[in-house]
């Protein structure tokens, strides 16, 4: 919590010498209401997403910006609509983020913020549910569990890339996880 209100503290003194309408001050923007979000912040993370997810709307809408080619404004609008939908979750409108995060994803069709708002939904809407039946033709290691092997098991799905370095420092979190309680 601490260090929240350290990075809040920083981007407030930029606020009055900086363009708070630039993809960087957005972008800025976003990865607060990110940090937030990960301390359950939910006043911040959700002030700060707002303001990254209405300042690259604009931005788009200004026709200055293509959403395709400018790596800033995909990252801080999908950051800004991704909190957005978790700081809804959390205040107890788990429905209503669903909802929301499932128009935005409609909204982005085929960008790579649509991916990640999907990942959100899943997220949200997939918790607490029967582990869904995979269509899977391809897989290393061991056959994919039958959904009726997994019935009355809490059951955690972990899908990563190859090259995605984070997924790969997660790993040791859940083979502890797995041995603690598998």
């Amino acid at each position: 919590a601490e260090q929240v209100g350290e990075a809040q503290a920083l981007l407030e003194g930029q606020r009055e010498i900086q363009d708070t309408e630039s993809q960087a001050w957005l972008l800025a923007a976003s990865w607060l209401g990110r940090g937030a979000s990960f301390a359950e912040n939910w006043d911040v993370a959700g002030q700060y997403a707002q303001e990254a997810y209405e300042g690259s709307e604009a931005l788009l809408e200004s026709a200055e910006v293509d959403l395709a080619l400018d790596r800033q404004v995909e990252l801080a609008l999908g950051a800004g609509i991704e909190v957005l939908g978790q700081a809804q979750s959390a205040s107890g409108d788990h429905a209503g983020s669903v909802e929301f995060l499932t128009a935005k994803r409609e909204r982005y069709r085929g960008t790579a913020v649509e991916m990640r708002i999907q990942k959100n939904v899943m997220l949200l809407s997939l918790e607490g549910q029967p582990f869904p039946v995979l269509d899977v033709e391809h897989h290393l290691g061991e056959q994919v569990p039958s959904q009726d092997s997994l019935n009355g098991k809490v059951v955690v799905a972990f899908f990563w890339a190859h090259w995605c370095p984070d997924c790969k420092r997660q790993l040791s979190t859940l083979q502890q996880l797995h041995e603690e309680y598998g």
